[in-house]
């Protein structure tokens, strides 16, 4: 089962609709340097800024379409434009890519597919 279309665009290319379970975005904080605990074990510090990160994973990818993710990702610029839904609106962000992982190729009468292939991409 997949999400409703038109989640997330990477350097202008709508991606595949992820599974349902595939479309995780979380705000991450950046603490500011020093931050840590003190001599009584108090945490000391303050957040810099919040940055996101997407988890995405798809089930049973055609080959095409995992290779078009592959030219897609694996391909200059390393910091790319990111358009994405969150809760309800469209946030855009420049980010990067964790490396692609596409495992469990099987051959399924029509074709080559990928049982699951996942990656992340994490606000720069």
């Amino acid at each position: 089962m997949h999400l409703a279309k038109n989640l997330i665009w990477v350097k202008g290319v709508l991606l595949p609709s992820p599974d349902i379970d595939g479309y995780n975005v979380t705000r991450c904080k950046t603490w500011e340097p020093n931050t840590g605990r003190n001599a009584a074990g108090t945490t000391v510090g303050s957040i810099l800024c919040w940055k996101y990160k997407i988890e995405l994973k798809w089930s049973f990818l055609t080959e095409a379409q995992v290779k078009s993710l592959r030219n897609l990702f694996e391909n200059k610029p390393d910091y790319f434009a990111v358009k994405f839904d969150y809760d309800g609106e469209y946030k855009e962000i420049t980010a990067y890519s964790t490396d692609l992982t596409a495992s469990g190729k099987l051959y399924a009468g029509s074709g080559y597919y990928y049982k699951s292939v996942s990656i992340n991409l994490i606000e720069r």
